[in-house]
């Protein structure tokens, strides 16, 4: 049964595993594999981050990387900073 992609909407989607969501099938070659959630909470905030982060917050930044077209290296650069 298809569904809509999860980057740009659009009808007829597919799950692709390696990618860990329903997309188009340019999406698809757009998009790189990703990691699943577990490590990308591991490898995306710090222990103190992690314990302090609720639930529903890591998930939102989770599905953020889902979505977009950055490989867990580049959208860990793209979002976090350096504290001063």
């Amino acid at each position: 049964m298809a569904g809509f992609c999860m980057v740009c909407g659009s009808h007829n989607s597919m799950y692709h595993r390696s990618k860990h969501q329903e997309l188009c099938d340019l999406c698809a070659r757009e998009t790189p594999d990703k990691v699943d959630f577990t490590t990308f909470d591991r490898f995306y905030w710090s222990n103190d981050e992690n314990e302090n982060t609720p639930q529903h917050v890591r998930r939102c930044v989770y599905a953020d990387y889902l979505a977009g077209c950055s490989t867990l290296k580049e959208y860990i650069e793209q979002t976090q900073t350096e504290e001063v």
